[in-house]
């Protein structure tokens, strides 16, 4: 039976391989990232601390939408969003259960591999014991240069042979903001960690928005209320909307639906 370490592994390495992205690049804006590849919309959202993502679907639509918290965590929020499409891409949506917070199964087990060898794939790490390290040098290089935790860049460095058992022990237990502090670049975790605190609305149902606020369909105080913006300015930004009939080959009409169903249909 094929393990799980190595499905999510073949299914991280496919997915980068499908998108055209190279293992040694990193990805940066996974929120935009997600949404550009899958056209899965992922907000960040003020939740219970202990709840770091979810994965949803509109039974009606089929569309489905990522949540994750906001936090003073970067690196846990980005995980969180890739664990979650790790979940999408398994089709762990498929078999229409719900998992309660905190249980762990074969699923939860290979969307955190997914996580990992997508986010810091083993080729970017390097291979084998000629190339190991016992400073945290390295390892702060790949915290930053990746946009993963400490302990996520442990785990990939010691599967790729390149630290001990013992060295994997104690990175683990390092927080990205010692990292940081240790290695000059704690002025830039704390912008991260600013941005990861606060809400995010989801990319494509605003671009939406905006496009039934510009035909006329929309006001802009719905629109100011997902954009967190003073009405006022907004309409500054984007201008007055269209204020032509609707006619019936207009796709928007006043009960359209601001959801595109999946694939455009």
């Amino acid at each position: 039976m094929t393990s799980n370490e190595v499905l999510a592994r073949g299914r991280a390495e496919e997915f980068r391989r499908k998108q055209g992205v190279s293992e040694s690049t990193p990805i940066g804006d996974v929120f935009e990232f997600v949404q550009r590849t899958t056209g899965v919309d992922v907000m960040s959202v003020r939740a219970d601390l202990a709840e770091h993502g979810l994965l949803m679907q509109d039974t009606a639509s089929g569309r489905a939408c990522i949540a994750v918290s906001v936090n003073m965590h970067p690196m846990r929020q980005r995980s969180s969003v890739i664990h979650e499409l790790g979940h999408l891409l398994a089709g762990d949506l498929d078999d229409g259960q719900t998992l309660p917070s905190g249980v762990r199964n074969n699923a939860e087990v290979q969307a955190d591999a997914f996580c990992r060898y997508l986010l810091l794939p083993i080729s970017a790490v390097g291979e084998g014991p000629s190339l190991e390290v016992s400073d945290t040098s390295t390892l702060s290089a790949l915290v930053q240069t990746f946009g993963v935790s400490p302990a996520i860049a442990a785990i990939q460095l010691r599967k790729a042979g390149r630290i001990t058992s013992r060295t994997n022990t104690v990175w683990m237990n390092l927080s990205t903001r010692q990292v940081a502090a240790v290695h000059g670049w704690l002025d830039r975790y704390d912008q991260l960690a600013a941005a990861s605190d606060e809400p995010r609305a989801p990319q494509g149902l605003l671009a939406r928005a905006v496009a039934a606020y510009q035909a006329g369909v929309l006001s802009i105080n719905e629109l100011a209320v997902w954009y967190r913006r003073d009405p006022t300015e907004l309409e500054a930004e984007l201008g007055v909307p269209d204020q032509s009939p609707v006619t019936e080959s207009d796709p928007w009409d006043s009960t359209a639906s601001i959801f595109d169903a999946p694939d455009g249909r």
